[in-house]
């Protein structure tokens, strides 16, 4: 099947595929919690309530990269002439292009700036790589996102200074911080957060999908 008999239906589905096995997953982390506390081991229950931080961030980010990966594979798959898409996606699928105007540049390097683009605006949009989360998608880096795909930020503004907290603890364990200490509720919050970012995030991108926000207005 191509893009062109790809229904939203089809990518709604692929995109709630790759949100349940991760929401399925995220409900694991509690339950092996309660195996670990039956041993009434304290140090196991602290160090397993730290590792989990890191654990329950890898699915926001990996969501949020696998889903958006999903979404620029079909509009691959459409096959679509460059000037047809947004100008967001337009610029985006081709950030490489623009290096050649850093800086001082040469009338050689805008010459050839000037042929390159001539020939991307008369061949089809190519999507190429994953998603650039910088390691750290935290809300700022969120926005970033969302703006390069043309979506609001309505109910995701909410959550800013949580993700902002998950992120920051995240990378104090990652980098070997033994100050943080994450207890059940805390644990279950930040499970809480990420499921609800998900699912938002679902959400916005199934009607970018259904609205055709890809294409030029």
């Amino acid at each position: 099947m191509n893009a062109n008999e790809e229904t939203y239906l089809d990518l709604m589905h692929e995109l709630e595929a790759e949100r349940d096995w991760r929401i399925a997953e995220l409900s694991k982390i509690k339950l092996l919690f309660r195996e670990i506390k039956e041993m009434n081991i304290n140090e196991y229950t602290s160090v397993y309530l730290k590792m989990t931080v890191p654990m329950v961030y890898a699915h926001w980010e990996g969501y949020c990269v696998a889903s958006f990966k999903i979404i620029m594979d079909y509009i691959n798959r459409k096959e679509m002439n460059a000037q047809l898409v947004a100008y967001n996606i337009l610029t985006y699928a081709n950030n490489k292009t623009y290096d050649k105007l850093k800086g001082k540049s040469s009338f050689t390097q805008r010459v050839e700036f000037s042929k390159e683009f001539i020939e991307i605006l008369n061949g089809n949009i190519r999507i190429v790589g994953k998603l650039d989360t910088k390691s750290n998608l935290n809300y700022k880096v969120l926005q970033e996102i969302i703006k390069i795909f043309r979506m609001n930020e309505e109910g995701l503004e909410q959550y800013e200074s949580e993700l902002n907290l998950l992120v920051n603890i995240r990378n104090a364990i990652a980098h070997g911080e033994n100050s943080r200490m994450i207890n059940f509720d805390k644990m279950n919050a930040n499970i809480e957060l990420v499921t609800n970012l998900i699912d938002i995030m679902l959400l916005k991108e199934v009607q970018y999908i259904q609205n055709e926000s890809y294409l030029l207005d």
